[in-house]
Formats: C-alpha cells, structure tokens, sequence
C-alpha cells in the first residue's frame, strides 16, 4: 500500500489490518493474524498467518487477490480523520435542522 500525504503510514496500516480481520472474521479463520510491516517511508506489507486461508483466494488466487487489494483501496481515507469526523457532525447538524428528529432521532448532535 501506498502512503497517501493526508493520513499517517501507522492510521492506513490499521485501517487495512482491521479490514483483513474483519475479512478473516467473515471467513471464519479463527486463528489467523494479521501483522503489519513497514517496508519503508511510503509503504506498509500486511501478512495474515493462519490455517486454511485459501477460503481467502479460492482457486483463481492472484484475481482473488487483486479484487481485495482493490475493495481496500477504494476504502481508504483520502484526508485526515478528525476532518472527517467534523464533517459528518456538521452533515448531522444539517440533517437535524431539515429533518429534525423525525429523520436523524432525539440526538441534537453526532
């Protein structure tokens, strides 16, 4: 994975370990581990450990592969996270005022 400029090398690491467990969840892998290497100042290398991981890749391994390492990427965040946090307090704060608590609930705010 490729560092991007807004979020921390460390943040994007956690963010695609936390995927993969979430993955290996869904498959079941009870068991696996997921550990995270930094290769050098714009890169990070994710390895799972376990057994019975080619539930993971199935047969066509190196598509299989591809499409996650892609489904990741799309899921990156492009800008810090605490800017993302204001902006969904601000959208709630928006939503709250047009809808009221008919459309976001009794709280006033995120």
């Amino acid at each position: 994975m490729t560092m991007n400029e807004d979020v921390p090398l460390d943040e994007q690491g956690e963010v695609a370990r936390q995927f993969l467990v979430g993955l290996l969840d869904q498959f079941d892998a009870g068991g696996s581990d997921v550990q995270i290497r930094q290769v050098d100042e714009e890169t990070v290398e994710l390895a799972i450990t376990g057994e019975d991981l080619g539930l993971l890749i199935g047969p066509k391994g190196q598509v299989a592969l591809n499409v996650y390492r892609d489904r990741y990427r799309e899921g990156i965040p492009r800008r810090p996270l605490a800017d993302e946090v204001a902006d969904a307090r601000t959208l709630y704060r928006v939503l709250a005022e047009v809808g009221g608590k008919e459309l976001v609930g009794p709280a006033p705010e995120l």
